[in-house]
C-alpha cells in the first residue's frame, strides 16, 4: 500500500510541467490536503480498498492528512516536485490513473473551493458531530462513510457504449486492477472511465490557475 505522502507527491508531479511551469497548476498545501480526501474516497469506491493507511482527520478547514500536513508545514506554497521529493513506493497503472482521474476533475476547483465541497459531504460534517465551526478536532473521518458517499456518487451514472450493455463504472476499476496484477494485458480503465466524474460531478466553469 502507498504512504499518503507518496500520493501527495504523485499529485504535485501530476499538473506540474517543467517546461512551462507558468503553465502549470500549482498545488498549495491546503488544496493538496483536499485531493488526497478524495483520491481516497474514489479509491474505496472504485478500487474497494485505501488508497493509502494513515487516517483523514476533521480539521477546521477540512480533511487533513496529519502526516502530509507535518512534511510540508512551513513549505513556500506552491509546492514544486523539487520541493516535495521523490516518492518512496511504487505507485501501480492503476493507482495512477485514479489519482490522475481525481486531478483532472478537483484541480479546477480553487482551495477554498474545495474546502466548502469536503464540508458538504457526510464524512467530514459527521467526524465534526455536534463540534463548533472553529473548534478544533483530530476526529477521524469514517471510511464506510466515505465508501459509501463516493460509491453511490459513481453509481449515479454508469459508462454507455453504443452497442454494449451499461457498465458498473465499480466493477470495472475492480475489474482492471485485477487484469492489472495478472499481467493479461494493458488496461484500457482510464480511458473508458475519464468522463465518469464530469458526468456524475456538478458541472463547473474553467477557472484561471491560482497559487493559493
Amino acid at each position: 500500500m502507498l504512504s499518503a505522502l507518496d500520493v501527495a507527491k504523485h499529485l504535485i508531479r501530476v499538473g506540474y510541467d517543467p517546461e512551462h511551469p507558468e503553465e502549470s497548476v500549482h498545488i498549495c498545501p491546503l488544496r493538496l490536503q483536499k485531493l488526497l480526501y478524495y483520491c481516497q474516497g474514489w479509491s474505496l469506491a472504485l478500487l474497494g480498498r485505501k488508497l493509502f493507511d494513515e487516517p483523514i482527520q476533521a480539521w477546521v478547514e477540512g480533511p487533513v492528512v496529519r502526516s502530509v500536513y507535518d512534511w510540508f508545514k512551513g513549505s513556500r506554497s506552491p509546492i514544486e516536485p523539487a520541493t516535495a521529493g521523490d516518492p518512496d513506493g511504487a505507485i501501480s497503472r492503476t493507482e495512477a490513473a485514479l489519482v490522475e482521474m481525481v486531478w483532472k476533475e478537483y484541480s479546477r476547483y480553487t482551495p477554498q473551493e474545495l474546502v466548502a465541497k469536503t464540508h458538504n459531504e457526510p464524512a467530514w460534517s459527521e467526524a465534526r458531530g455536534e463540534l463548533l465551526p472553529g473548534q478544533r478536532s483530530t476526529a477521524r473521518l469514517s471510511d464506510d462513510t466515505m465508501s459509501f458517499f463516493f460509491t453511490k456518487l459513481a453509481k449515479l451514472r454508469t459508462v454507455k457504449q453504443p452497442g454494449f450493455p451499461d457498465i458498473d463504472p465499480v466493477e470495472g476499476w475492480k475489474a482492471d486492477e485485477r487484469i492489472e496484477m495478472s499481467n493479461v494485458r494493458p488496461r484500457p480503465a482510464a480511458e473508458l472511465f475519464e468522463s465518469l466524474l464530469k458526468e456524475c460531478a456538478p458541472t463547473a466553469k474553467a477557472r484561471p490557475l491560482t497559487t493559493s
